[in-house]
């Protein structure tokens, strides 16, 4: 097969064909929800992707052992938007909307604490909101403790002169357990949003 390389004057970024071709929108005229659920379904897609792989191919350890690291960060990846989506889009004033526009960070734990009291306000009454809260924030903790800056399956190593490795013993992950539970935080939060609008829109119908 002949190896092709890097050509003078070629483009990175060009329009394509249609059948190739992607498209993402200004970001202006208040678009930063609809990019927002760009960004976090399009993050979560290729982990699942990921994982439907290694379900394909089950002996392919090397691929397995490879593809873990883009799984698990755009799996974060995707939380940290979703929930950086609630807390902005449903921040308490003016004043909150700012302060969290000022610290975009990548810390879940912080982004949860603006979330839960929505969620727990959405679902009051329902007599499974208790344990299904605590088990939102636990899933979105261990997220956290098991990667507290969004670096830990970016890089082998950490920031710093020594570069001090992330794992000192071995790690094994069941992706698709994983997977299972990621998909019951996008279940419970994206139907938290749609109770929210349903709640805005009957508010000024009435």
């Amino acid at each position: 097969m002949r190896t092709i390389y890097p050509k003078l004057g070629e483009k990175l970024i060009m329009g394509g064909n249609k059948e190739t071709k992607a498209y993402i929108p200004a970001s202006v005229n208040g678009r930063t929800d609809e990019l927002l659920n760009r960004y976090y379904h399009g993050f979560k897609k290729i982990a699942d992707a990921g994982v439907q792989q290694i379900i394909e191919n089950p002996r392919d350890n090397a691929v397995k052992d490879m593809i873990i690291f883009p799984i698990i960060f755009n799996y974060r990846h995707f939380l940290e938007l979703l929930l950086k989506k609630y807390a902005i889009k449903y921040a308490k004033d003016k004043k909150d909307y700012e302060e969290l526009g000022k610290n975009l960070a990548h810390n879940l734990e912080f982004y949860w604490k603006r979330v839960k009291p929505i969620l727990e306000e959405v679902y009051k009454g329902a007599d499974f909101i208790d344990e299904v809260a605590m088990a939102t924030e636990s899933y979105i903790l261990q997220f956290q403790e098991l990667d507290n800056g969004s670096f830990t399956f970016r890089y082998p190593f950490a920031k710093g002169e020594e570069f001090a490795p992330f794992f000192e013993e071995d790690l094994h992950i069941d992706v698709v357990h994983l997977k299972e539970r990621v998909d019951e935080l996008y279940n419970i939060l994206e139907y938290m949003e749609d109770q929210l609008e349903h709640n805005r829109q009957n508010e000024e119908y009435f």
